[in-house]
Protein backbone atom coordinates (compact mmCIF):
# COMPACT_ATOMS: atom_id res chain seq x y z
CA UNK A 1 0.00 0.00 0.00
CA UNK A 2 0.99 3.64 -0.24
CA UNK A 3 1.26 4.22 3.26
CA UNK A 4 4.21 1.41 3.38
CA UNK A 5 6.40 2.93 0.76
CA UNK A 6 9.45 3.74 2.21
CA UNK A 7 10.99 7.58 2.63
CA UNK A 8 13.17 6.53 0.05
CA UNK A 9 10.17 5.66 -2.67
CA UNK A 10 8.55 9.03 -1.65
CA UNK A 11 8.12 11.41 -4.03
CA UNK A 12 6.78 13.85 -1.44
CA UNK A 13 9.41 16.13 -0.42
CA UNK A 14 11.65 15.72 2.90
CA UNK A 15 10.02 18.32 5.72
CA UNK A 16 12.21 20.97 5.83
CA UNK A 17 13.56 21.94 9.50
CA UNK A 18 16.15 25.16 9.66
CA UNK A 19 19.76 24.27 10.79
CA UNK A 20 21.60 24.95 13.96
CA UNK A 21 24.69 27.71 14.31
CA UNK A 22 25.69 27.13 10.60
CA UNK A 23 24.14 27.25 6.76
CA UNK A 24 26.02 25.41 4.31
CA UNK A 25 24.29 26.18 0.57
CA UNK A 26 22.42 22.69 0.51
CA UNK A 27 20.87 23.88 3.97
CA UNK A 28 20.43 27.16 1.77
CA UNK A 29 18.92 25.84 -1.19
CA UNK A 30 16.32 23.91 0.92
CA UNK A 31 15.32 26.95 2.57
CA UNK A 32 14.72 28.75 -0.49
CA UNK A 33 12.74 26.37 -1.90
CA UNK A 34 10.51 26.25 1.28
CA UNK A 35 10.37 30.08 0.63
CA UNK A 36 8.75 29.38 -2.70
CA UNK A 37 6.83 26.31 -1.45
CA UNK A 38 4.74 28.65 0.82
CA UNK A 39 1.61 30.35 -0.12
CA UNK A 40 1.30 32.61 1.91
CA UNK A 41 1.98 36.58 1.46
CA UNK A 42 3.45 37.61 4.74
CA UNK A 43 6.09 34.45 4.18
CA UNK A 44 9.43 34.00 5.82
CA UNK A 45 11.20 30.89 6.54
CA UNK A 46 13.62 30.16 9.06
CA UNK A 47 16.88 29.50 7.36
CA UNK A 48 19.27 28.91 10.99
CA UNK A 49 19.46 29.35 14.32
CA UNK A 50 22.26 30.55 16.67
CA UNK A 51 24.25 31.10 13.80
CA UNK A 52 27.37 33.17 14.28
CA UNK A 53 27.05 36.20 12.49
CA UNK A 54 30.35 37.17 10.97
CA UNK A 55 30.70 33.79 10.07
CA UNK A 56 27.79 33.69 8.39
CA UNK A 57 28.88 36.74 6.38
CA UNK A 58 32.12 35.86 5.35
CA UNK A 59 31.03 32.55 4.08
CA UNK A 60 29.79 34.26 1.03
CA UNK A 61 26.71 31.86 0.53
CA UNK A 62 24.60 35.44 0.79
CA UNK A 63 26.17 36.90 -1.95
CA UNK A 64 26.36 33.74 -4.47
CA UNK A 65 22.42 34.00 -3.77
CA UNK A 66 21.73 37.66 -4.71
CA UNK A 67 18.04 37.20 -5.58
CA UNK A 68 17.48 35.86 -1.57
CA UNK A 69 16.91 38.46 0.74
CA UNK A 70 18.30 37.35 4.46
CA UNK A 71 17.52 39.17 7.65
CA UNK A 72 19.02 37.90 11.07
CA UNK A 73 17.74 39.22 14.74
CA UNK A 74 20.71 39.18 17.01
CA UNK A 75 20.56 37.50 20.16
CA UNK A 76 23.41 38.73 22.21
CA UNK A 77 23.52 41.88 21.92
CA UNK A 78 22.65 45.12 19.20
CA UNK A 79 26.54 45.10 18.55
CA UNK A 80 28.35 43.16 15.43
CA UNK A 81 31.09 41.42 17.40
CA UNK A 82 32.75 37.95 16.92
CA UNK A 83 30.95 36.53 19.17
CA UNK A 84 27.20 37.77 17.70
CA UNK A 85 24.85 35.10 16.94
CA UNK A 86 21.67 35.49 15.09
CA UNK A 87 18.82 33.37 13.88
CA UNK A 88 18.36 34.40 9.82
CA UNK A 89 15.15 34.76 8.73
CA UNK A 90 15.01 34.09 4.35
CA UNK A 91 12.15 37.10 4.32
CA UNK A 92 11.95 38.06 0.10
CA UNK A 93 13.30 36.33 -2.78
CA UNK A 94 13.11 38.72 -5.88
CA UNK A 95 11.76 37.68 -8.72
CA UNK A 96 11.74 39.18 -12.57
CA UNK A 97 9.35 42.07 -12.04
CA UNK A 98 10.85 42.55 -8.20
CA UNK A 99 14.36 42.78 -10.18
CA UNK A 100 12.85 45.11 -12.97
CA UNK A 101 12.01 47.86 -10.73
CA UNK A 102 14.90 47.59 -7.99
CA UNK A 103 17.62 47.63 -10.70
CA UNK A 104 15.50 51.03 -12.31
CA UNK A 105 14.58 52.40 -9.34
CA UNK A 106 18.42 52.41 -8.24
CA UNK A 107 19.51 53.08 -11.67
CA UNK A 108 17.54 56.92 -11.20
CA UNK A 109 19.45 57.20 -7.81
CA UNK A 110 22.22 56.95 -9.84
CA UNK A 111 21.59 59.80 -12.32
CA UNK A 112 20.51 61.78 -9.36
CA UNK A 113 24.17 61.14 -7.58
CA UNK A 114 25.73 61.93 -11.49
CA UNK A 115 23.69 64.97 -11.39
CA UNK A 116 25.06 66.45 -7.62
CA UNK A 117 28.57 65.76 -7.92
CA UNK A 118 28.88 62.19 -6.57
CA UNK A 119 28.15 63.76 -3.06
CA UNK A 120 25.72 60.46 -2.48
CA UNK A 121 26.09 56.56 -2.65
CA UNK A 122 23.74 54.80 -4.14
CA UNK A 123 23.93 50.68 -3.30
CA UNK A 124 21.99 47.40 -2.30
CA UNK A 125 23.28 44.72 -0.01
CA UNK A 126 23.30 44.08 3.75
CA UNK A 127 22.91 46.69 6.54
CA UNK A 128 24.07 45.77 9.81
CA UNK A 129 21.76 47.75 12.11
CA UNK A 130 21.53 47.84 15.86
CA UNK A 131 20.43 44.15 16.22
CA UNK A 132 19.63 43.00 13.04
CA UNK A 133 20.60 42.69 9.64
CA UNK A 134 18.50 44.08 6.75
CA UNK A 135 19.05 44.02 3.30
CA UNK A 136 16.83 47.10 1.64
CA UNK A 137 16.47 47.18 -2.53
CA UNK A 138 18.20 50.41 -2.77
CA UNK A 139 20.19 52.55 0.36
CA UNK A 140 21.11 56.30 -0.78
CA UNK A 141 23.49 57.72 1.15
CA UNK A 142 26.22 60.53 1.71
CA UNK A 143 29.72 59.24 0.41
CA UNK A 144 31.98 58.68 3.27
CA UNK A 145 33.94 61.07 2.67
CA UNK A 146 35.02 63.68 5.51
CA UNK A 147 34.54 66.82 3.79
CA UNK A 148 30.76 65.81 2.48
CA UNK A 149 29.67 63.96 5.59
CA UNK A 150 31.37 67.35 7.65
CA UNK A 151 30.88 65.12 11.24
CA UNK A 152 27.75 63.80 10.22
CA UNK A 153 26.65 59.75 10.42
CA UNK A 154 27.44 58.19 6.41
CA UNK A 155 23.94 55.88 7.37
CA UNK A 156 21.17 55.84 4.72
CA UNK A 157 18.68 58.93 4.55
CA UNK A 158 16.82 57.30 1.88
CA UNK A 159 15.70 53.34 1.25
CA UNK A 160 13.99 51.73 -1.14
CA UNK A 161 11.68 48.45 0.00
CA UNK A 162 10.38 47.01 -3.56
CA UNK A 163 7.13 44.74 -2.16
CA UNK A 164 5.06 42.00 -4.82
CA UNK A 165 4.37 39.40 -2.71
CA UNK A 166 6.48 38.78 0.19
CA UNK A 167 4.38 40.76 2.64
CA UNK A 168 1.02 42.40 2.84
CA UNK A 169 0.64 46.11 2.69
CA UNK A 170 0.49 46.31 6.52
CA UNK A 171 3.52 43.99 7.22
CA UNK A 172 5.53 45.98 4.82
CA UNK A 173 4.83 49.42 6.63
CA UNK A 174 5.60 48.30 10.05
CA UNK A 175 8.70 46.48 8.47
CA UNK A 176 9.82 49.97 6.78
CA UNK A 177 8.62 52.37 9.71
CA UNK A 178 10.92 49.83 11.87
CA UNK A 179 13.69 51.37 9.99
CA UNK A 180 13.51 54.72 11.29
CA UNK A 181 13.99 53.33 14.92
CA UNK A 182 17.45 51.84 13.58
CA UNK A 183 18.63 54.58 11.54
CA UNK A 184 17.70 58.03 13.11
CA UNK A 185 18.88 60.15 10.23
CA UNK A 186 16.95 58.04 8.20
CA UNK A 187 14.17 60.97 6.05
CA UNK A 188 12.49 58.53 3.54
CA UNK A 189 11.46 54.72 3.04
CA UNK A 190 9.93 54.11 -0.22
Amino acid sequence: SLAKRSKAESTEPDEYAPSLSFVNFTQFLSAVNEFSRLDSEDKQVLLAKSVNVRKWLHSGINERMGNVFVAAAFKNGEDLTDSTVADLWIVKVKNRPHELVASEITLMMGGFRNMHGNLLAVAGGNMTLPGTIRRPDTAVSPRSIPEILNGQSALPRVLVEIEFEHRSIRKAHTFCSEYFALIPVLQAVV
